[in-house]
């Protein structure tokens, strides 16, 4: 007789599945205890194993497909046995469950009390950022070969006919600077008024249209000299103003060394040519959109998230201490001992924990009617995995010392790489530690992880000055931020916390009592 097999279970806040992989191919014999199907719960990827005996005479849900708890994923049966019709109906229902989604099953799958809590805290992990160093302070400008003796000299009756000159207008021109063409009378800029960088428009070297266009005293071809912020045209030699707008040097941030302030190409010429950006964009070829399934695991992060976030009334309480004797105490026990290498994040837990023992008020959980003030520390902490985070959870965390909280933490770590977790690892946290620090992130925030009405996210331990005795000096520094829940945890319970916690991060021999 057929045995239809439906999709288990396999956690306490399991609401659907995914078919990871099928071990038994249609046609196949299983028995009982024989592993069945891979199956991807909101936690982790588990083996199901069949519970009967018998052949597998079809597969309702394809590798990948997600369905609700309590939908038929197999039929089993006797060898030969026809159940084609029973098939087709069975097909029919999968459908209908994958139509209306994991609504159906959320009735069932909602527990009083949901356990398998993960957070996100973070951005997590890195951003990347690309510049292109390099600022354009001036227009590119091909100046014509000098035709006249008089162009190259430098003498006052070149200022005085580039005195006579027109007085220039502005042209707008897309993607380049403003730029000046001669019309009328310009005024003379004496040494008196001479602007410096700070009080001068910055304005870049004029385009080749545009001095195209100047006519009257300046020569054929080479820019105009630019005005200041009151209309003052500055006084430089037409050399000057050619080498300046081949090198993309803006006159005006120039002092001039010539006769009443003017500039001559002695003071342009030492100067370094100015940076210039590429014109267009390097070409990148182009990618098309992708989407990516949401695993079992995501889905539950976004829900939860959401539900931590729009709940708890979150505020932040942020510290920075000094981290030169931790890291110190973190290299002496490393030498001392080769059982397990501790790492700072090791003795930052160690220290919430001994300051939670101080502070019973802050390892709590808000529970409606009541606050839930936990008996013992039951250490979380965010372990990064490809498809979302896990907060493994270190059960009495109070009783054990550096090196044994250690241990704990890697093989925890290492289980929820595997997948290997059970439901009581990552559930029922008192207090959660988040750390991004070995990603060189200095500061950040992380949602609180329930039933766990605090969360400390700890920043990376980084080289900065100190003032010891009004002496500065080279030390080390790290910051770390305790987002509360402010239904069980007000603003002076939260600060008195990250006190004593910093008297244990900047005393570290005390961890060890």
């Amino acid at each position: 007789m057929a045995t239809i097999v439906e999709m288990p279970r396999l956690s306490d806040t399991m609401r659907e599945g995914t078919i990871g992989a099928w071990h038994v191919e249609v046609g196949g014999k299983v028995s009982s205890g024989e592993a069945l199907a891979d199956i991807e719960t909101d936690k982790a990827s588990m083996t199901f194993e069949s519970f009967d005996d018998g052949v597998l005479l079809a597969q309702l849900v394809a590798e990948g497909d997600t369905v609700p708890l309590g939908t038929p994923i197999c039929v089993l049966g006797e060898e030969g046995e026809d159940v084609g019709e029973l098939v087709e109906e069975l097909k029919a229902k999968v459908e209908a469950a994958k139509a209306g989604g994991d609504t159906g099953a959320e009735a069932g799958a909602e527990t009083e009390a949901e356990t398998g809590a993960e957070t996100e805290t973070g951005a997590g992990a890195g951003a990347e950022t690309g510049a292109e160093a390099g600022a354009e302070t001036g227009a590119e400008t091909e100046a014509g070969a000098e035709t006249g003796a008089a162009a190259e000299a430098e003498t006052e009756a070149e200022a005085e006919t580039e005195a006579g000159a027109a007085p220039p207008i502005d042209v707008e021109a897309p993607n380049e600077v403003r730029c000046a063409a001669a019309g009328g009378g310009a005024t003379e800029r004496g040494p008196s008024r001479a602007p410096g960088p700070s009080q001068a428009r910055r304005e870049g070297a004029t385009s080749p249209a545009a001095a195209a266009a100047a006519s009257g005293g300046a020569s054929a071809g080479l820019p105009p000299a630019p005005e200041d912020e009151d209309g003052v045209r500055v006084r430089a030699s037409p050399l000057a103003r050619r080498v300046a707008a081949e090198r993309g040097i803006d006159l005006l941030s120039v002092e001039g060394s010539g006769p009443r302030g003017r500039i001559v190409v002695a003071d342009v010429e030492g100067l370094p040519p100015a940076w210039k950006m590429r014109a267009g964009v390097p070409q990148v070829e182009a990618r098309a959109d992708e989407t990516v399934r949401v695993t079992q695991m995501r889905k539950t992060i976004a829900r939860r998230l959401v539900e931590s976030k729009q709940t708890a009334p979150h505020f932040y309480v942020s510290c920075t201490w000094r981290a030169e004797r931790l890291a110190d105490l973190r290299a002496e026990l490393n030498e001392a001992q080769d059982t397990v290498k501790v790492s700072l994040n090791d003795l930052i837990m160690r220290a919430a924990v001994l300051a939670l023992r101080k502070h019973p008020e802050v390892n709590a959980g808000w529970e409606d009617k009541v606050i839930r003030r936990f008996g013992s520390v039951n250490l979380g902490f965010a372990v990064a995995l490809p498809q979302g985070l896990i907060t493994p959870v270190v059960r009495q965390a109070e009783r054990l010392d550096v090196v044994s909280l250690a241990l704990a933490v890697r093989e925890l770590a290492g289980r929820a790489r595997d997948g290997s977790l059970e439901a009581e690892d990552y559930s029922g946290n008192s207090f959660c530690v988040s750390n991004l620090g070995m990603f060189g992130v200095e500061h950040f925030t992380a949602i609180i992880n329930p039933p766990a009405a605090c969360i400390l996210a700890v920043g990376a331990v980084r080289d900065a000055p100190v003032v010891e005795g009004g002496t500065l000096r080279a030390g080390k520094l790290m910051t770390a931020t305790l987002s509360c829940d402010h239904r069980v945890v007000d603003g002076a319970m939260g600060a008195a916390f990250m006190q004593t916690l910093g008297a244990f991060i900047e005393s570290p021999l005390r961890l060890m009592l």
